[in-house]
């Protein structure tokens, strides 16, 4: 197999697995997948990260992130704040950490169906490799 078929079958089952999280989240709590992962790297980074570094992170451009968060400030889920030498910082809220649990056990079911739980586990696996 040639390596752009590989990386496109992979791309292909990293969208079909990602849909069906939008609308499992969605559906029972609210959230769409790229928010869930927003606020599961906040909480694995201990609740809080700047900006910049929250972006690479989720893998998003800081302008894109910042169009995320809106509707996340908005409900209460996550917080920004200004800190010195002009940059920002977001948080993790209260409202967003329960969210965020609740999704837990939503998201870990979606991604333990077959063949789901093959796609998550590469997805899971890149993203590894990535930050490394």
């Amino acid at each position: 197999m040639n390596a752009l078929k590989s990386c496109l079958e992979r791309h292909h089952a990293q969208a079909a697995l990602a849909l069906v999280l939008d609308e499992e989240l969605g559906t029972l709590h609210g959230l769409a997948w790229a928010d869930f992962v927003l606020l599961d790297a906040l909480a694995c980074a201990g609740g809080t990260l700047p900006s910049r570094e929250l972006a690479r992170r989720v893998s998003v451009t800081p302008a894109r992130l910042v169009l995320q968060l809106l509707p996340l400030e908005k409900t209460g889920l996550v917080a920004r704040t200004q800190v010195p030498g002009g940059g920002r910082e977001v948080t993790l809220r209260g409202n967003g950490a329960r969210l965020l649990a609740e999704a837990r056990d939503t998201a870990a079911e979606v991604c333990a169906r077959p063949p789901a739980a093959a796609a998550c586990v590469g997805a899971f696996a890149t993203t590894l490799v990535a930050a490394s």
